[in-house]
């Protein structure tokens, strides 16, 4: 995906333009796992490819020409970190109950706004508020289970 959405720009008298890797070359994975085959749509994209991914922070190396075939630009790709991939799931399942908790308290506010305004009674206010906080705890059990999944597929 990375590799895909890298931005090319196949004309220099217009540097403004730019396109995603994707759309100038068919990306494919090589046998083995660590190498990906960039396979051009046309002949004039061949430079313009091979200066972005060089000018890339994230794969800074000189794709390889296939000898075989002149449309096809050989990538090699390096393996993320263990430790980076677990840290940015964890990280996500992180942002992911910051964004539950504060729907909640948004709720909550709703909750005391209506018992202010005298739309609700206190009773019932109490009541959506525990139903809410139950809600909550059930979607947080979600997203523990998944974390816990997501992270033990990784190691």
């Amino acid at each position: 995906d990375a590799i895909g959405a890298l931005a090319v720009h196949p004309d220099k008298k217009d540097p403004a333009q730019s396109y995603p890797l994707r759309e100038l070359a068919e990306i494919v994975p090589r046998p083995g796992g660590r190498t990906v085959s960039l396979l051009l749509h046309e002949k004039d994209y061949l430079k313009p490819v091979m200066s972005a991914v060089q000018a890339s922070p994230d794969f800074n190396q000189q794709p390889q020409r296939d000898p075989d075939n002149e449309l096809e630009l050989i990538l090699k790709v390096e393996p993320q970190n263990k430790d980076a991939v677990v840290r940015k799931a964890k990280d996500a399942a992180q942002a992911w109950r910051e964004k539950m908790r504060a729907v909640t308290e948004k709720r909550k506010k709703l909750h005391t706004k209506w018992n202010k305004d005298k739309l609700i009674v206190p009773d019932l206010k109490r009541r959506a508020d525990t139903e809410l906080k139950k809600i909550q705890d059930k979607e947080m059990k979600g997203v523990d289970a998944v974390e816990e999944q997501t992270i033990r597929k990784l190691t």
